[in-house]
């Protein structure tokens, strides 16, 4: 029987463990995602401003 027990505890730490590194990596995924569209975002801006005071547009 304790053998049991300790199976479903190293189960479900595992599991909880598990969880935790996979949403860590999500976030982290989503986080550069979302500051890389702002450094394009910038560098786009940069870009389209550089032409205006050209005279381009």
């Amino acid at each position: 029987m304790p053998i049991l027990f300790w199976l479903s505890v190293y189960t479900f730490g595992g599991f909880l463990i598990g969880y935790v590194i996979y949403d860590v990596m999500i976030t982290e995924m989503t986080a550069k995602s979302k500051r890389k569209k702002y450094f394009n975002s910038i560098i786009d801006t940069s870009t389209q401003y550089r032409r205006y005071v050209k005279g381009g547009e």
